[in-house]
């Protein structure tokens, strides 16, 4: 089995480069050193071309916790995911908008339940930092495609932060 087939992004993401990936990966180079990724969204090109190592950021709080929660313990983010799955509907997806988690693998998990769930994939917040998407018409929360496992495999050698781009490619040119 192809490895980059099983180990996709599992977030939509407004921005993301899925697109480019499917239509124009022959412009991706072949040899690297470490791959930064400055604006990591739903990490299109990290998962298609399998870095050994990198540095993944992204100035959305949120999102980074998320990706480091997978890497570091996959099967409590997929265990509260689960949870969110048996429950989703309606009152539920608003319930659970509303909540702040101080858990950080339960904001984690309310995180991609949100991103599947919210409509059209579209991360966005009010003035005040609260989550403010209403609910889509998907109603699937776990995926057949969901390979937590894998992710975390993936993600085992990459430094995620949580920085402006400008940082980053700072970094990245030293």
């Amino acid at each position: 089995m192809n490895s980059k087939i099983s180990s996709k992004p599992f977030l939509k993401w407004a921005g993301g480069k899925r697109w480019f990936v499917n239509n124009y990966s022959h412009f991706f180079p072949s040899k690297y050193n470490r791959y930064f990724e400055p604006f990591l969204g739903s990490a299109s090109v990290f998962f298609y071309l399998e870095p050994r190592t990198s540095i993944l950021s992204d100035i959305n709080l949120d999102l980074i916790n998320t990706y480091k929660c997978i890497k570091s313990n996959w099967r409590l983010v997929q265990d509260y995911l689960s949870e969110h799955d048996i429950h989703h509907e309606n009152d539920y997806y608003y319930k659970i908008r509303s909540i702040i988690f101080a858990d950080k693998y339960k904001r984690a998990a309310q995180f991609i339940y949100l991103n599947r769930t919210c409509w059209n994939g579209l991360y966005r917040v009010n003035l005040k930092g609260v989550f403010n998407v209403p609910i889509g018409s998907k109603e699937k929360v776990t995926l057949e495609s969901d390979n937590f496992e894998l992710i975390s495999n993936k993600l085992k050698h990459s430094t995620i932060l949580s920085k402006d781009f400008e940082k980053v490619i700072l970094k990245s040119s030293k």
